[in-house]
């Protein structure tokens, strides 16, 4: 329930859902200026190609004159490129422990609906059948009458969090599901299921090459270097019920380094990831065959066997302090916990100044 009440709670009002294991090294202030002048920043570099909305919507937001116009802003946050590679198994990941948003977000409304409908469409379902019969575990007698109790389905386990380490923690369905509705915008007339893989996913809408995509619903998608949707922007045309014509919607995704530039180096798949590239693209002391995001992959391995955790870099605003429990409750845990987090806080003192 608490997993769905954040969604929710910032659906319905707006504003910032951040876990409390967040450190501050800015404050809020800072944070806001930073996404918009970075949101700014990328609409003026696509501006400069004729084809693209991104110059009307650079000037809406620079002006802010009218209140029509306002547009529905949703920021994301990624984790370090080193996770998602070596535990997650792809190029990018999304984690919905930070996000902030306008009220009434399309993006939000839509993947709500979604959850809603599945729940709607498989809680009319009360039994399941093997080869046309009913699955009956076993029979209670209360008061007369006998109460059947009935095997319940995976797809209903999963749906209500009964399949939870099967399934993934919910932390990383915002993720799965934003993929859906990128996917879903970029191929109105094809079916997107999670077994698909970011870099196909990716590959498939950019077409192995431009770094933007512009899909049939109007929306423009900008890829960073290495091929991952940084900045989706959209000009509604009002023919939808409720929608207003001109409204313009935003999808920010950040990178790591702003709130999310501590590794989890008590997670011993990162070491395992990092001694393999390194022997497979390391040879004669140099690296071959690399391009700039794998570069920086690289870069972070080297940093994690030198015992250097941190990636932070002038941007950085907070940091989460947490680890994915490989270490469970330990004596090892609070101790990881305690150096590594103190290092932290000496490394990044409080501080309101705004380095934007």
């Amino acid at each position: 329930m608490a997993d769905m009440a954040r969604v929710l709670l910032v659906y319905h009002y707006g504003g910032l859902y951040m876990d409390l294991d967040f450190y501050c090294h800015r404050s809020f202030n800072c944070l806001y200026q930073f996404i918009q002048n970075q949101i700014l920043h990328t609409l003026q570099l696509q501006s400069l190609s004729s084809d693209t909305i991104a110059g009307e919507v650079h000037d809406i937001l620079q002006s802010h004159t009218t209140t029509s116009n306002t547009p529905n802003v949703l920021v994301l946050s990624r984790e370090p490129r080193i996770h998602a590679e070596f535990i997650h198994h792809r190029h990018r990941c999304v984690i919905q422990d930070f996000y902030l948003a306008t009220p009434k977000h399309p993006f939000l409304k839509w993947m709500l609906d979604s959850i809603n409908h599945k729940f709607l469409k498989n809680s009319t379902t009360t039994t399941t059948t093997t080869s046309g019969r009913s699955r009956k575990k076993k029979s209670l007698k209360k008061g007369g009458t006998t109460a059947t109790t009935t095997a319940i389905p995976k797809e209903q386990k999963v749906l209500y969090g009964m399949d939870l380490a099967k399934s993934g923690p919910f932390s990383y369905s915002i993720e799965k599901y934003l993929n859906q509705y990128y996917y879903n915008l970029t191929h109105p007339n094809s079916t997107y299921t999670h077994t698909t893989d970011d870099t196909t996913l990716i590959n498939v809408m950019s077409n192995g090459s431009n770094n933007m995509i512009k899909t049939k619903h109007g929306f423009e998608i900008y890829l960073d270097d290495s091929k991952q949707p940084n900045l989706a922007i959209r000009k509604h045309n009002g023919q939808k019920k409720g929608e207003n014509s001109g409204e313009i919607e935003i999808i920010y995704e950040m990178s790591s380094d702003i709130i999310h530039p501590l590794i989890d180096a008590s997670n011993s798949k990162l070491h395992t990831g990092c001694k393999r590239i390194l022997c497979q693209l390391n040879q004669g002391g140099y690296i071959t065959n690399v391009d700039s995001s794998m570069s920086s992959l690289l870069q972070t391995c080297h940093r994690l066997k030198q015992k250097k955790y941190m990636t932070s870099t002038m941007n950085t605003m907070m940091v989460h302090m947490w680890t994915h429990s490989y270490l469970d409750f330990s004596f090892l845990r609070g101790y990881y916990h305690y150096n590594t987090y103190r290092k932290v806080e000496n490394m990044l003192q409080p501080t309101n100044e705004c380095n934007v």
